[in-house]
């Protein structure tokens, strides 16, 4: 929980609803809860409960509207059009990845920040649009936000 009351992944899902509201892509604002099997990151994984939205799942090569999904990583929430990530990597390690993804994959860049504890990356193509956050979570992981939408 934040000093908000608020756990990162609401937090997240409901960034997800505010891009999707620029789109077509719906959104209940709740995280939806994937059951865990153990990883190299997780080898303890606990079943999940309704309480824990959080809960991990491991995280396939599987694309998210043709952006890769960063490896190694687990899901933390689907809602929407939006999908969080956790890794054990650096924020600069992340932000490396997805800027060689995005020039590899066809992508435009409309604006990027990049900086030690924080990237973020808005792109478009081919009447797609995404933002891809990576910052520190609170669990000294890294988390990759990815929100997808379409675009003219």
């Amino acid at each position: 929980m934040s000093r908000f009351g608020t756990t990162l992944p609401a937090v997240a899902a409901t960034l997800g609803c505010v891009f999707g509201a620029l789109g077509v892509a719906a959104c209940n604002g709740t995280p939806t809860t994937t059951t865990p099997t153990p990883t190299a990151e997780s080898p303890t994984a606990e079943s999940p409960t309704a309480e824990s939205p959080t809960a991990e799942s491991p995280t396939t090569g599987e694309d998210i509207a043709g952006l890769p999904r960063y490896q190694p990583s687990a899901t933390i929430s689907q809602a929407g059009g939006s999908t969080v990530l956790r890794t054990a990597d650096s924020v600069q390690q992340v932000q490396r990845f997805y800027a060689d993804a995005v020039s590899s994959g066809g992508w435009q860049v409309v604006s990027r920040a990049d900086t030690p504890n924080f990237a973020s990356f808005v792109v478009k193509r081919s009447g797609q649009g995404a933002s891809i956050t990576i910052a520190p979570g609170t669990d000294s992981r890294t988390l990759i936000t990815i929100s997808t939408y379409p675009s003219p």
